[in-house]
């Protein structure tokens, strides 16, 4: 096979990959989310602020990575 017969496939390929690396980077971002929650009803405001952070870093990094698909 030459490269004009591998680039579709590889194109295919990193699209797939893409996507399921933006999924687990929603998933990521939603377990953020109930740390936080769980850290505000504790009266840990130092955690959650960690927590929130790591789930906003984790939706721009799934938003880059649909962006990129």
């Amino acid at each position: 096979m030459n490269n004009l017969e591998k680039t579709p496939f590889q194109l295919k390929f990193t699209a797939k990959s893409l996507n399921r690396q933006a999924k687990k980077a929603q998933k990521d971002e939603n377990v953020g989310k109930t740390r936080l929650k769980r850290a505000l009803q504790q009266g840990n405001n130092d955690g959650a602020r960690i927590y929130a952070s790591n789930a906003s870093r984790k939706k721009s990094e799934s938003l880059n990575l649909l962006r990129l698909a």
